[in-house]
């Protein structure tokens, strides 16, 4: 059995991303998510799902350079739209935003439309308990 650290395969992973224009700091956030699946024991939101990322991202369903905006707000409630952005990138930067509007408003709440697969919840979930927050993903 072949057996390799996180830090490799994510050295590995890293090229393929790269090459298709992710930004380095996004290209780090994807391979980081795929890895940290696997490492979680979610094997079938990680790596396995990492060639169909390549597919869709060559075939224009997923795209490199874009990433979420907001379209409406209404205090703590917002709505963003992902513009085919990497679906890790859009839900992470969706649950940021819902953290900071929790701090203002006492709760958070960011509804994200036209994304990709954001693969496991609960690395959004973790996001949030780590800023001292709950969240439903």
């Amino acid at each position: 059995m072949l057996v390799l650290s996180a830090d490799s395969i994510k050295q590995r992973v890293l090229p393929f991303l790269l090459e298709r224009n992710f930004s380095e700091k996004a290209a780090n956030i994807i391979a980081d998510a795929f890895v940290e699946n696997n490492l979680e024991g979610v094997d079938s939101h990680g790596l396995a799902r990492f060639p169909n990322f390549i597919k869709a991202t060559d075939a224009g369903h997923v795209l490199p350079t874009e990433g979420p905006k907001r379209v409406a707000s209404f205090g703590a409630w917002e709505q963003w739209d992902g513009l085919c952005g990497a679906g890790p990138l859009n839900a992470r930067a969706a649950m940021d935003r819902a953290i900071d509007l929790a701090k203002e408003f006492g709760i958070g709440c960011v509804a994200l439309r036209r994304t990709n697969h954001w693969m496991r919840g609960g690395a959004y979930g973790k996001q949030a308990a780590d800023a001292g927050y709950a969240s439903i993903c």
